[in-house]
């Protein structure tokens, strides 16, 4: 199970910061990865494993080395793998700086 966000322009060489909040019904883990929104659907440098709890929590991530794409997305992946659970999120962005 996927959850994909958005369709953002990223430039090689560019600092951003991704940020977001996060809960689940019970702890578990999820995927998180910035990848193409358009085929071959390659991963553009960010591939974490996002450890979640029950209450809300905020998470950030300054990245400077994406690969250059024009149509990128932000996915959050492997949630199927927890059964039963119930995943949130909240404020996601993904901006310059």
């Amino acid at each position: 199970m996927q959850l994909n966000q958005g369709s953002w322009a990223l430039h090689e060489g560019t600092v951003y910061t991704l940020s977001f909040r996060a809960r689940a019904s019970k702890k578990t883990q999820c995927a998180l990865f910035v990848m193409m929104n358009h085929d071959p659907w390659s991963n553009l440098n960010l591939n974490r494993s996002i450890a979640l709890g029950t209450e809300w929590q905020q998470y950030s991530f300054t990245v400077s080395n994406f690969t250059s794409d024009t149509k990128a997305r932000l996915t959050f992946g492997d949630m199927g793998f927890a059964a039963g659970t119930t995943f949130e999120f909240a404020d996601v962005s993904l901006c310059e700086g």
